[in-house]
């Protein structure tokens, strides 16, 4: 199943920590493309790896 950029970037933005996501595609040799995600966090939030793995499962 392939998601676009538009429907990462919403489910990332759902994370109560999140305040703003973006996604891009880039061409890979072997999937064909891989999505590099960025987000920025809210207010006093911090990145850690639990946060990370979160955001992952969305």
């Amino acid at each position: 199943h392939l998601l676009s950029t538009a429907e990462v970037e919403a489910a990332l933005a759902e994370h109560p920590s999140v305040a703003e996501a973006a996604v891009v595609s880039r061409p890979h040799a072997v999937k064909g493309e891989c999505l590099y995600c960025f987000v920025t966090l809210k207010d006093h939030k911090e990145f850690n790896r639990t946060l990370m793995d979160e955001l992952k499962r969305k």
